[in-house]
């Protein structure tokens, strides 16, 4: 349909005794596209009909020209045909100031996935579904997951719901990567994330793929939901599997509405289709609340793993000993952390330096803790068994390990440790 803007544009410079050439570079360098300025100019009225004869003849002969130039709003032809018929000589037309229209820019593609990099804090969802078929449309598998995210940079967060009501959380923050698991209810910590890792998990990350590649096709625009996107498309090769990929882009924001990725192997009749949506948008601030990790389960995780690893470095001890012994138990020397019993002298920490090979040869040194009395060690008679006790935060809660392994167990240890709360095996 032709542009009202061009044609009374290009009606009002003609009155204005401007030629059509120069009219037409005067709109082409202004951005308009050739084919709406031809558009245009074919709707308007030509400037010869516009100085020709008011004879019936004419009138008639320029009838259907005149009709389309008032469909498109030419009312100053309107005027010049036919209310000037009254008058004996028609009367002049003062001439006035032509307002160059400027053409409103046509946003590229790139433009559109660079405003992702203005996106700040977001949730939203992330629905996935993998299907498993053959080329002739036989379902085979179909599976789908559904993904919480929130984005406050340098933090994300990802909560998965699987099956059977399970839920998996993922924290990264700056001090680490930290797994939560609905089943356990227990956070464990992984290692530090480097910066790279981080910005690779980001929804802007994935339109900054998309602007760095070269194949990228534009397909066309499409409204899902309410939201008007830009559907782009490519395809890659690796290993002889062929990847058709399909996203559609929100055009104000330039992040991902939806995802589709075709996989088939060369010659194979499996096809893999992976169909992401990203849903339920909400822009703005997001509590610090939401990437805490209660400190109790960070020091939980931590004296878990340091237990585990002492009594590795205990049983490989002992292996070496002649008389197949635990190490020593010593109340001189504890790092912070460790209980020690000077009375009693059967509840301290290990003795890193006697034994041959001694332990220290398996263990470098000892855990420490700021919270006291969080270690113990025992081995009444310097015999294989021993106990190898860690206080929890977790309430009513330790971690016990001796010869036949370790396990968290409920024993209340409101202070002190007593030989009754780390038993020997």
């Amino acid at each position: 349909m032709p542009n009202p803007q061009l044609i009374d544009y290009i009606g009002k410079a003609r009155a204005s005794g401007i030629r059509d050439d120069a009219i037409r570079s005067a709109l082409l360098g202004a951005g308009w596209r050739p084919f709406d300025v031809d558009e245009a100019f074919g709707t308007t009225v030509p400037p010869h009909l516009v100085a020709a004869s008011r004879s019936p003849k004419v009138i008639v002969a320029v009838a259907s020209v005149i009709a389309v130039f008032l469909l498109g709003g030419g009312g100053y032809a309107y005027y010049y045909f036919f209310m000037s018929e009254q008058n004996e000589e028609p009367q002049p037309v003062e001439q006035e100031q032509v307002q160059e229209p400027t053409a409103a820019p046509e946003e590229s593609i790139r433009d559109i996935l660079a405003k992702a990099k203005n996106i700040g804090s977001v949730q939203y969802d992330r629905i996935n579904s993998m299907s498993i078929s053959t080329t002739t449309d036989a379902l085979i598998s179909k599976n789908s997951t559904k993904m919480t995210v929130w984005q406050k940079l340098p933090s994300i967060r990802f909560d998965s719901f699987l099956p059977q009501g399970i839920t998996m959380s993922v924290v990264v923050r700056p001090d680490g990567v930290f797994q939560h698991s609905s089943l356990t209810d227990e956070f464990i910590q992984s290692a530090l994330p480097s910066s790279d890792a981080v910005e690779s998990q980001t929804i802007e990350s994935i339109s900054g793929s998309l602007e760095k590649d070269v194949g990228l096709r534009v397909m066309g625009t499409e409204v899902i939901e309410g939201v008007t996107t830009t559907v782009v498309s490519s395809s890659v090769t690796e290993d002889d599997v062929v990847i058709h990929t399909k996203t559609w882009i929100w055009n104000d924001k330039g992040i991902p509405i939806k995802s589709e990725a075709v996989s088939q192997a060369t010659g194979d009749s499996i096809m893999f289709v992976n169909v992401t949506e990203y849903k339920n948008f909400v822009f703005g601030d997001i509590p610090d609340s939401i990437f805490e990790i209660p400190p109790l389960k960070i020091n939980d995780d931590t004296r878990k793993s340091n237990a585990q690893a002492i009594t590795i470095a205990i049983m490989l001890y002992a292996s070496e000993q002649n008389l197949q012994t635990a190490p020593a138990e010593t109340d001189d020397g504890c790092p912070e952390g460790w209980m020690t019993d000077t009375v009693a002298t059967v509840l301290g920490c290990l003795n890193l330096t006697v034994g041959t090979p001694a332990l220290n040869v398996f263990l470098k040194n000892l855990p420490t803790d700021t919270m006291a009395n969080t270690y113990v060690y025992s081995n009444q008679g310097n015999d294989s068994t021993f106990c190898l006790g860690s206080k929890l935060e977790t309430p009513s809660a330790v971690f016990l390990c001796n010869s036949t392994g370790c396990s968290e167990q409920s024993r209340a240890i409101t202070d002190t440790w007593s030989v009754i709360d780390c038993p020997e095996e």
